[in-house]
């Protein structure tokens, strides 16, 4: 089962715990994601373009408590959900050591350190499960996401030119960064 050991961390808005997810919140992610997308142009959607039910999302959350290679961790201060991550491993062999994952933050509760939690606890996560690759897609102009990303050892492997449109027709360009666990030469 893909679920994580509960982490906690003293900051200074409170006790954050890092989690996995569980089923009984999906009500509380879709809000979440709602809000989030609301906050920042950096995400993969707009506001309101997320079109899953309380019932879909309940359903994704147990898929992914089930499955082996994939989780999705959220970031709480007392009861209140400030941040997500969710990794998926495509279920092909030839692709079963790697996979890919997306990570949101409320903006109020930027800069405290919260997506060095979720990162860190992907990756103590994915030691255990044979995971040597991990992906991310980030839009270009997100510099503190890229420096978080840098921090941990992902590197930029190529550049998606002009990967977004915006409402305003303007294009961005998103960066394919990557982080090795352990891929050894032979």
């Amino acid at each position: 089962m893909a679920e994580i050991k509960p982490v906690k961390v003293q900051l200074s808005q409170g006790e954050l715990e890092i989690s996995s997810v569980k089923p009984g919140e999906a009500r509380d992610v879709l809000e979440f994601m709602e809000k989030v997308s609301r906050e920042t142009d950096y995400l993969i959607r707009e506001p309101g373009e997320l079109q899953m039910t309380e019932k879909e999302e309940k359903e994704y959350i147990e898929k992914q408590l089930k499955g082996e290679r994939s989780i999705f961790i959220g970031a709480r201060i007392g009861d209140k959900l400030v941040g997500t991550l969710g990794f998926t491993s495509p279920p092909f062999q030839r692709h079963s050591h790697r996979g890919s994952f997306g990570m949101a933050v409320s903006r109020r509760f930027w800069n405290y350190g919260i997506g060095t939690h979720l990162v860190r606890a992907m990756l103590n996560w994915a030691e255990e499960t044979g995971i040597e690759k991990f992906s991310l897609e980030v839009d270009a102009e997100n510099l503190r996401a890229i420096k978080l990303y840098r921090k941990f050892g992902f590197e930029l492997e190529g550049i998606l030119k002009k990967n977004k449109k915006m409402l305003s027709g303007e294009y961005r360009d998103e960066l394919l960064m990557a982080r090795f666990l352990k891929i050894t030469e032979e």
